[in-house]
């Protein structure tokens, strides 16, 4: 079929009864009619994914800590990137010292305001001097690094996992969302 340059109108709308409808890297369905935000950067919804993603444990030395659950998931919708993981070790190794997350399935923005973090859901075989106050994970900007934080007191979010805070089974699910450049 050939089709006119300057695009089609349907004015009842498009019903695609059976197939997929695909569109040309850089493309994709333009949402323009309804700008409302005076600091709007973009209204072109152009990715969409979803998949799994390994995560890696390492010390500052990249020591690998083993594990035997570390599949994530994630959905990429635009710039934002959902994850949820659940990480169990299964031995240390000769990992020592503050403790990261490897593998995010998408680059961190490099921007100051897309540093992202949520409370971990669970977490069990931690050695965690007040699980009280909460257990969290942070995502670096410009990285595929993220870090497991907690609170030993009231301060906040200032201390690092390390691992010496993790059993030989020790676990912990979490979920959060971030946002990639691209």
């Amino acid at each position: 079929a050939t089709f006119p340059t300057n695009g089609i109108v349907l004015n009842s709308g498009l019903n695609v009864a059976d197939g997929d409808i695909t569109m040309a890297s850089g493309h994709g369905i333009n949402f323009a009619a309804t700008s409302d935000a005076a600091a709007m950067a973009a209204e072109l919804l152009d990715d969409y994914e979803e998949g799994t993603w390994t995560i890696g444990l390492v010390d500052t030395s990249a020591n690998a800590i083993t594990t035997d659950f570390n599949e994530g998931r994630y959905t990429k919708i635009g710039r934002q990137v959902y994850v949820n993981v659940w990480v169990r070790a299964t031995s240390l190794g000769s990992a020592s010292g503050n403790i990261s997350g490897t593998g995010l399935p998408f680059t961190v923005s490099n921007a100051n305001s897309a540093y992202a973090g949520n409370q971990c859901t669970y977490g069990t075989g931690l050695h965690l001097e007040n699980t009280s106050n909460g257990f969290a994970c942070m995502a670096d900007k410009n990285a595929t690094t993220l870090w497991f934080r907690h609170s030993d007191n009231d301060d906040g979010y200032n201390d690092q996992l390390t691992a010496a805070q993790i059993s030989a089974n020790g676990s912990w699910m979490f979920q959060f969302t971030y946002t990639t450049d691209s």
